[in-house]
Parts: structure tokens; sequence; C-alpha cells
């Protein structure tokens, strides 16, 4: 029985070491593979979703980077339009996480589109993190706190290149907390620690409690790994002590880093489980080879089981569990039915590490295609070109239209787009900027022209691109944009072209003219002003125009200017300009301000125009009008003396007793034709004198119905000649006006003279009177020939007068009208004109301030006529003109003067020392000296000097007043009335009246 035990347990043990050894051996290595498999597993898993929201980050950073690269590339930049800089770009990024900010090279602040265009901006830091990245290097800031915002902030920046040169820093700025969605991503198992660090180690964002610990640094440990490796796993704590395996990868080319750090407890999960199930299963081995040694055949059953079992948990089977009927088969059945449960589970947890990372990478597709997306709507291509294989990647469909290929065709690498794409013209240079790019480390930037295969249009394009070293040195790759700017460069030329042709319009007109920016610095002269002034571009630049400015007028302009300026209002003034021989000459100067689409100044255009012909032709004028008024004086002057002795004798004929009706018709006609004659030449000189602003009138409340009547009275004898019917209508009362009583009496008449000459004989004339809103208003209407509407436009004008017949009946030299619009205009009236039309008569309407009532009204005072009877007066006519003195003296002496008459002032003075004379009438132009030089000699003689009158033909104002200066009683002008000769020196009194006059 021993024996036969001893072979039992022999051939138990040998079964269990050909059967159950094996089969826990088999299930150890299992346990072993799983364990290392479930270990590389879950590292693998960490680090591709690690590595996956790394590319998140990227692509996050990328996309601010391309807007950036986009904006930099805009012709705003270029031109220094910084405002139509910010308004686009306030369009790209208008959200409040993404802000663009516009520096210069010294890191001030110049455009922010977070605030308006114009507002005070500070220096900005991020040109400290370029010295290390190179100036033509894209640099991702670290994380800093925004001023404006309040936040915690990065930016991603851009030099602005222009002609090899970086001009500008273009920088999109963001909120940091617009990263926290990244690692706040709901598919991280819970307990997962998830943060993004900048490439100083501080925490950018984090998904557990952000707001303690964003911005604070990272471990020191995880810094010293971040410092030596790209991507690494490793076991370490976090900020707050607590145990993890962390895994970590770096952004290329950022800095930046994602870091996922897992608890240890569920790191080391599945190996527990999977030490725990070795131990078990060793102590299990023991058991089963004590319970084989000491049990006989019977175990044999429960060890197959054993095996069955061991088999099942290596190829993953589910595990029988029914009772052997040995509680220690039964235990050790049931353990490799745990252990087969959590494999299994093991299995399903690396599963769904699988689903999680292609979840991930369908996230990452996802997040390319909005990359694409973005950067078609921005018309950049974007590339990677490996220049060792030539081989390149489009990471859009932009290429593809830029270039003008199929699809079909795949990417063009450096070697086949210099070939078949780029014009052979441009193909050196665009090696020689790409040669110096890989040489030197330094961005790719080139313009040039490619003929398209699609449709062999010849384009511009533009490439910039940024060159990445690997450790060694060599090139590792080139990542850059493509851009369309055919329009950008059609735009240009056309800009060019139209300065061309504006600067050669400015250099061909005659005027002297340049340009200034909006604070009045001159920053451009047309040829002219050069060939003028004889100055250089370098004196003339800015303020330098002052010294070709007369120093009088200086000051005078520059105030003008400087208050142009400050205004923006236009400027135009005359003042003198000094030319290149030395003399100045005066110039009409114009300057005009130049805006943009908004409204802003941006510059001034200025015109200088040679005015010293004007001046010259006003001087002529001027001097040509002195000659007009001067022959004009004399001509009066030389008519009116003959016309004087042949108004006396056509008197004379009139007083003389004659039978002979003939001579008493003859004197009337001549007398009427002596009157029209000097009322034209009174015509002639009122017409210069109020043309000429010298016309002065003496005012005095006067009624205007009594000077209606007086004007009446001159008329009325045409009137009735012609039998023409007079109509009034003159109101309920008296209309007094403010004006002289003389000429508002010689406008009345003019008019109804006007309408009594262009009526036919029997007509009707009507005059009207009407007062309304403070203003007299006399309408003078007639039935005559009326007037065209072509010479109503011009009936005022001086010499304007209707068709006439043959006979020229109606006489006058058109001035009537002229005088009669002066005189209604210097008493502060107007005058109109009306008529439907030849043939259907005419309307003249003046219209009169009413004069404002008086407070106290004085009665009128009648001057006391002096009455002489039985006294002879004698009076002394000096006239060179024997006629004109003759017939006076021959009309005075049959009027009942003692009359004598001197030729000369000689004559004169000789025959008062013989004679004594009441009355002196004196001509004014005398040949041996002036009728005011003989006054002077009359009244030095003494006592008994007789009353002076002068009668000249000179009758202007000037002519009155130096006629009562040299001590004359009364001015007359020939040919005067004979019935006022008469009264005047009938009222002049007896030599001792005289004297008491002179006084």
């Amino acid at each position: 029985m021993l024996r036969a035990n001893s072979t039992v347990r022999r051939s138990l043990v040998v079964l269990v070491a050909t059967a159950v050894l094996p089969t826990l051996i088999a299930a150890v290595a299992a346990l072993l593979y799983a364990y290392k498999e479930e270990q590389a597993s879950f590292q693998r898993g960490l680090t591709e979703t690690t590595r996956a929201l790394a590319q998140v980050v990227e692509r996050e950073i990328a996309r601010r980077e391309a807007i950036a690269l986009t904006l930099s590339g805009l012709p705003a930049l270029s031109h220094g339009d910084l405002r139509a800089f910010h308004e686009y770009a306030s369009r790209i990024a208008p959200t409040r996480d993404k802000v663009v900010v516009l520096q210069d090279l010294e890191g001030q602040q110049l455009v922010n589109t977070r605030l308006p265009f114009g507002s005070a901006l500070p220096k900005s830091n991020l040109n400290t993190e370029r010295e290390d990245a190179g100036p033509f290097s894209t640099v991702v800031s670290n994380l800093y706190f925004a001023p404006v915002g309040k936040q915690h902030s990065f930016a991603v920046q851009v030099p602005v290149v222009r002609e090899g040169k970086a001009i500008y820093y273009l920088s999109v700025a963001g909120f940091a907390s617009a990263l926290q969605s990244i690692v706040e991503d709901p598919r991280l198992p819970e307990g997962w620690i998830a943060s993004i660090l900048d490439a100083k180690g501080l925490i950018v964002a984090r998904n557990k409690a952000p707001e303690r610990f964003v911005g604070n640094p990272t471990s020191d440990r995880l810094a010293a790994q971040l410092s030596r490796r790209r991507e690494g796993i490793f076991e370490s704590t976090t900020i707050d002590g607590a145990p993890i395996l962390a895994t970590f990868s770096k952004l290329p080319g950022y800095g930046w880093a994602m870091l996922i750090g897992v608890p240890l407890s569920t790191a080391d999960a599945p190996i527990k489980v999977v030490m725990a199930f070795g131990a078990m299963a060793a102590l299990l081995l023991m058991l089963t080879v004590l319970a084989a040694l000491g049990t006989g055949r019977r175990l044999l059953k429960p060890v197959q089981r054993l095996k069955e079992a061991s088999q099942a948990v290596g190829s993953g089977r589910i595990i029988d569990a029914a009772p052997t009927g040995l509680a220690e088969t039964d235990q050790i059945l049931a353990s490799l039915q745990e252990a087969n449960r959590r494999i299994n589970i093991a299995n399903e947890s690396l599963k769904a590490r699988r689903q999680e990372a292609e979840a991930a990478a369908e996230a990452l597709r996802k997040s390319n295609e909005r990359v694409q997306l973005s950067t078609n709507a921005s018309g950049l291509g974007l590339f990677t070109w490996d220049p060792v294989s030539d081989s390149v990647t489009w990471h859009n469909d932009r290429p593809y239209d830029i270039f003008g290929i199929a699809r079909a065709d795949g990417p063009v690498g450096a070697r086949r787009f210099i070939s078949e794409l780029l014009l052979p013209a441009d193909a050196p240079a665009f090696a020689h900027y790409l040669e110096q790019s890989l040489k030197g480390d330094m961005p790719f930037s080139f313009e040039g022209r490619i003929q398209r295969p699609i449709d062999r249009e010849v384009r511009w394009v533009e490439f910039t691109g940024q060159v990445e070293k690997a450790e060694d040195g060599s090139t590792v790759r080139v990542v850059g944009t493509a851009a369309d700017i055919t329009l950008r460069k059609k735009t240009a030329d056309a800009l060019r072209e139209s300065e061309a042709r504006l600067l050669q319009l400015a250099n061909t007109i005659p005027n002297l003219a340049w340009m200034a920016d909006a604070d009045g610095w001159i920053t451009w002269y047309n040829d002219r002003w050069y060939e003028y002034t004889g100055t250089t571009p370098a004196e003339m630049e800015g303020w330098g125009w002052q010294k070709v400015h007369d120093p009088a007028s200086l000051p005078a302009v520059m105030q003008r200017w400087g208050d142009s300026i400050r205004t923006g209002q236009s400027f135009e003034m005359t003042f003198p300009l000094l030319g290149k021989d030395g003399i100045y000459r005066p110039f009409f100067t114009r300057v005009a301000p130049l805006r943009d689409a908004t409204g802003t100044l941006v510059q001034w255009f200025g015109t200088n125009t040679d005015v010293s012909p004007l001046k010259k032709a006003e001087d002529e004028l001027r001097r040509a009008d002195r000659r007009k008024d001067e022959f004009l004086a004399m001509l009066a002057h030389e008519l009116r003396n003959p016309l004087a002795p042949i108004r006396t004798a056509a008197e004379l004929l009139h007083r003389l007793d004659s039978a002979e009706p003939g001579v008493a018709r003859a004197s009337k006609i001549i007398a009427r034709q002596v009157g029209h004659m000097a009322g034209l030449l009174d015509d002639l000189l009122d017409v210069s004198r109020v043309t000429r602003g010298l016309m002065i009138l003496e005012k005095e409340r006067v009624d205007l119905l009594t000077v209606i009547t007086s004007a009446i009275e001159q008329v009325k004898p045409l009137i009735e000649a012609r039998k023409h019917q007079l109509s009034l209508d003159l109101g309920t009362g008296p209309l007094h006006v403010l004006a002289s009583p003389l000429r508002l009496t010689q406008i009345f008449a003019n008019l109804l003279d006007n309408a009594a000459k262009y009526s036919a004989l029997g007509g009707n004339i009507g005059i009207e009177v009407r007062a309304s809103e403070g203003r007299a208003r006399v309408a003078v209407t007639d039935a005559g020939i009326g007037i065209s509407p072509t010479l109503l436009q011009h009936v005022f004008e001086p010499f304007t007068q209707a068709e006439r017949g043959s006979d020229r009946s109606e006489g006058g030299l058109g001035l009537g009208l002229a005088v009669v619009k002066g005189l209604v205009e210097l008493q502060g009236g107007c005058v109109s004109a009306h008529s439907a039309g030849l043939g259907m008569g005419s309307r003249f309407e003046v219209e009169l301030p009413l004069a404002a009532p008086e407070r106290e009204v004085s009665p009128v005072q009648e001057k006391a006529t002096v009455q002489r009877q039985g006294e002879v007066l004698a009076v002394l006519i000096v006239d060179d003109n024997a006629d004109a003195a003759e017939t006076l003296s021959a009309l005075l002496n049959g009027a009942g003067f003692r009359a004598r008459c001197a030729y000369t002032a000689g004559e004169a003075l000789a025959l008062m020392e013989r004679e004594r004379f009441d009355i002196a009438v004196l001509d004014i132009g005398l040949p041996d000296m002036s009728g005011y030089e003989l006054a002077a000699s009359i009244r030095e003689a003494g006592p008994g000097t007789p009353v002076l009158i002068a009668l000249s033909g000179y009758g202007q104002r000037e002519d009155r007043q130096a006629s009562t200066h040299a001590g004359f009683a009364l001015h007359l002008v020939k040919p005067v009335e004979p019935e006022v000769l008469i009264a005047a020196l009938s009222a002049a009194g007896p030599p001792a009246r005289a004297e008491g006059r002179q006084s």
C-alpha cells in the first residue's frame, strides 16, 4: 500500500510536474506578459493622450500664428497706414480671446485692437523673449498678466518683414483661459491631472483647481525633465505633494509642453492585481503539490480541472467554476476564475484606451480641418518643405488654387516649382533667397511671378517661411505660407501710375504747387517752385519755405496757416514770394485739406498763383478809371461852357418883345434842347460817381408824396406833349422817409421820364404808393413798348437801352436807370423792373425804408423873402468865353441888373479898382489864374467885397467843396437856368449884407 501510495505520490508529482506545473508556469508567464503589456499599453495610451492634447495646443497656437502671418502681409503696414490696419485687424480678430497688437522694434505698442485707435498704449515686454529667438522668428510668449483684461494671457508674435528687414512685430494675444477647454476634456478619466506649461515651466492651464495653480511654476523635478527631453514618463509628485505617474510632450518650435499626471494608485492598480494573482498562484501551486502528495488518485480529476482552468486563463476563455468536491481545488478554480475576470477587465480597459486614442485622433483631424478652413478663408496656403528630400506637404487646399495645379498632381517641390511654375526671370532670385535662408537660419521671404498650368495666366505670389534647425544645426524643415498677391501688385502699380500722373500734372501746371502732412510739414514741391525760387529740396523741406517770404507779411501768413492746421479749414491769402531774381511778386495761395475715407485729415495740397499780372492790370484799370473820370469832368466842363451862352441867348430871344412867332418858338426849342443836353451830362457824371462810390447824400426827413409831386412837375411838360394820361394812387396819408429830397426827386423824375418816352402817344402812366411792414413801395407803370426777357436782366446796367426807331425819338444815353438803381441803394432801398414782354408795358417798383416817427414836430419857419424895390444890383461877370459873358450880361441887364464883363482875372481886378460891385459871378477856369485864386485876391482887397458866386462847367462834389473853401457863397453849374440865376442874384443882397454873409 505504501508502495502504491508512494507510486501515487510519485505519479501525482509527475502529474503535477507534467500537467499542473507547466500550466501554472504558463499562467504566471501569461500574467507576467499581461503585466508587461498592460504597463506598456497604459504608458503608451497615456503618452499618446498627452501627445494628442499637445497637438491640439500646438494647433491652437498655430491658428494664432496663421492669423498673425496673414495680418503681417497687409499693404497697410507697408504704407504705415496704422488706422486702416487697426480697422482690418479688428474685423479679423473680433473676439475677446484674440487681440492683435502691433509694436515697433523697440517694444512700443502702436496698435491694440482691444482699445480704440489712438489710445495711449504701454510698452510691450515681448522683445526680451525675442532676443533668444532672433528678429525673424515666431515667438510664443510665456504666461503674463494682461493689465487691460486683468487676466493671465499669452501671445504669438511674428515679425513684419519688408525688403528683408523687420519693420514691426505683430502679436495675436489671448487669455490663457481660452486653452482651459483643452485640459478640461471630459474624456480624461477621473483623477487625472492635465496641465499646459509655457517655456519657463509656468502653468498656463490646469483642469484641477486652475484658479490656484495657473501662473505658478511646476515642480523642480518636472522642470529638470523638460529641460533634457522632448517627451518622457516618470514618477513624480504634484505641487501639493501627491504621487503621480507623469508624462509630458513638448510642442516643437514653441517651447511649451503638455503634462498629464495619473495618481500612482490608479497607475499601479493593474500591477498590484497581477502581483497578487502571482502570489496566490504560487500558494496554490504549493497547496496543489501537497494535496497531490496526500490525496492520491482522487486528486487526478481535480488536477485535470486545474489544468483546463489554467489553459482557459491563458486563452482568455471563461472558466468552468463547478465544484470538484475538494475545497482546495474549488479555491484554486475560484482564483483562476477571478484572475480570468481581471484579465478580461484589463483587456476591456486597454480596448477603452485605444478607443480614446482614436477619439483624440479624430478630434485632431477635425482641428486640422478647422485650421484649413481658417487658412483657406485668409487666402493663405500652408506648407511644410523638407529641403533634404525636396518633399512638400500642403496643409490645406489653397496652394492648388494659387498655383493652378490639379489636386491629382499632388504638391510641388522646390525643384519642380522652379522648373515648371516660376518664370525664368525670377528663378535666380528665388534660389538666392532660399539659399540664404537655409544657410543663415533666417525667415524665407520672396515675391515673384508664376505661370499657372491650368490657364497659363501669369500671377504674383508671395512666400514667407520659417526655417527649423536640429540641435546639430542641420535644416529639419521649412514651414511657411504662400499667398496670391496679384491684386495687391496691380493695385500698387495703379497707385504708382496714378501718383506719377499726379506728379506729372503738378509739374506741368503754371502754378507753384506743394504738399504737406497733417501737421503742416511740407514734404514735396513741384518743379515750378524750384524754378521760380531757385532753391533746393533740402532748403525747402519742412518749414524752410519761410526764407522766400517777405518778412513783413510772414507773421500774418504763419498765423493764418497755423489756424488752418488747428481747424482743418481751407486757407486762402495773397502775399509776396521771393524769386531767384531777387524780386518779390504777389502770389494768390490756396491750400485745401485732403481727407481719408473716415474724414481724417491726412495731408494738405497747396498752390501759389502769380497774380502780379493781375495786380498790374488792376493798377492799369484804376489809372484808366481816374483818366475816365478826369475825361468826363473835362468833357462836362467843355460842353457846358458853350451850352451856357446858348441857353442865355435863347432866354434873351424869349424875352425880346418880337412879333415874330417863329423867334419865340425857336427860343423854346433851343432852351429845351440845351436842358436835354445838360441832363445828359448830369446823368453821365452821376452814374460815374455812383458806380465809384463817390456820391455822398445829405439825408433829411422828407414826405415821399411831396417828392413825387415835385417829380411829376418836372416831367409834366413831356407828359402833356405826348398826351399821356397820368393816374395817381397815393394812399391815405403822408409817408416820411430819410433821404435826399433832391436825389429822390431825380429818381422818380427819371422813372416817369422813361415811362413817357417809351409809351405811344396818348398812353397811360400810373403811380401807386403803398406802405407795409415799415417800408414804402412806389410803383411807376406804363402801357408802352415793354421790355424783352433778355433786356430785363440788364436793364439797370449803364448804357442799356431798348431798341429804338430810326428817329431815336426817345433820346438819352441809357444811363437813367443805372443812376436810379445807384441812388435808391445809396438811400437804403431797392428797385426792380417787371414786364410781361415786348408790347406789354413795364412796371418799376422802388422800395424805401420808412423814417421813424418824430417825437416832436417843430413848425416850419418860412424864410422871408427880401423884396428889393428900386434897388439895382451891380454884377461883375468874369468868363474867358466872350459869348457866355456877353449873353449873360445882356440877360442880366434886361432883368434889371447893372452888369459888366471881364474876360481875364487881371481885367476883373482892374475893373473893380474903378467900380464897386455888389455881386461877382466868376468862372473857375480862367486863363491867367483860377477862379479860386481870383476870389482870394478879391477878398484881400478889403471892405466892400462883393458876394462871390461861382459859375463853372465843373460841378462835381469836390468842385463845390473847393468853391466853399475859397469863399464863394454859391456854386452854379453851366448851363444854369436863367430864372435860377436871376433868383440867386436877387437873393444875394446889397454890399453891406454881403459883407455880413462873408464874415
